[in-house]
């Protein structure tokens, strides 16, 4: 949620932004995957001038059948791109955009595993960013979605995906990612999330979510907003995701392209669980 950033007083502030976003996140993994607390992470960094990222990245389920921990090699992959932020933000004539972040933390996710990703930074007045896979972002507006960044696939159900390329010679790549610039304003909600999101909940659904989650602890400021939107998106997807008789996003496009109920299917290195 992009609130307006403390006042300031005559000294010039170096990577200052006249927004912040309040952002905090929620999931709820599929029971299968509790115990490890599932395969998506997130990392959210919060400028102390204004601005902010957020970072979301869904582990490929289809390494668990080879041992390996996909949500693993997820949250190592955000953390690296935060990391990589810092770093750049020590430097101020650093022009490293969100495809440079993804690109830094690709190279230095040195594990077997693969993943899709978003990163999302608050500049100024405006989210610019990078998406690869069916990860994304949606903009929330007096209760409308006013911009919505693009999945992508290779074809119905194989996402792009990031590994580590020593490991994953298929492997797509940062500079495969779209990038996308939007102005924003005070009060806009900005829901990052995976395909476990957006594939069981339609966009004009999230919009009516967040915007009652909202109105539902007006006053309570908007950190607290913020968590009661990403709770309640949490448990709306996890209902939906239960309930055989809901038309999903998922069924609906699967459907379209008549492949029934498949599940996702097989990508540049391994099989995704859906």
């Amino acid at each position: 949620m992009p609130r307006a950033s403390p006042g300031r007083g005559s000294s010039v502030v170096t990577h200052a932004s006249k927004l912040s976003l309040i952002a905090t996140g929620a999931n709820i993994p599929h029971p299968d995957k509790i115990a490890k607390g599932g395969e998506d992470a997130w990392f959210v960094r919060i400028g102390p001038n204004g601005g902010g990222e957020i970072y979301v990245a869904d582990g490929v389920g289809g390494f668990n059948e080879q041992g390996v921990d996909p949500g693993l090699y997820a949250r190592v992959l955000t953390f690296e791109a935060a990391k990589a932020k810092e770093t750049s933000s020590r430097n101020p004539l650093s022009r490293d955009g969100p495809k440079k972040l993804i690109q830094a933390a690709q190279e230095a996710t040195k594990l077997p595993g693969a993943s899709t990703m978003v990163v999302v930074e608050c500049v100024g007045t405006k989210i610019v960013g990078a998406n690869l896979g069916d990860s994304g972002i949606r903009v929330v507006r007096g209760g409308a979605i006013v911009f919505a960044s693009k999945a992508q696939e290779h074809y119905f159900n194989c996402p792009f995906q990031l590994g580590y390329e020593p490991l994953s010679a298929d492997t797509d790549v940062a500079e495969d990612a779209d990038e996308f610039e939007f102005t924003v304003k005070p009060g806009d909600l900005v829901v990052a999330g995976s395909d476990g999101l957006f594939d069981n909940v339609f966009d004009d659904e999230i919009a009516f979510v967040v915007t009652a989650a909202v109105a539902s602890v007006a006053g309570a400021g908007a950190l607290s907003a913020a968590r009661c939107a990403a709770e309640q998106l949490a448990l709306v997807a996890r209902k939906h995701a239960e309930d055989p008789l809901f038309e999903s996003p998922y069924a609906v496009e699967a459907a379209a392209e008549k492949v029934g109920g498949a599940a996702k299917q097989n990508g540049p290195m391994v099989s995704i669980s859906h």
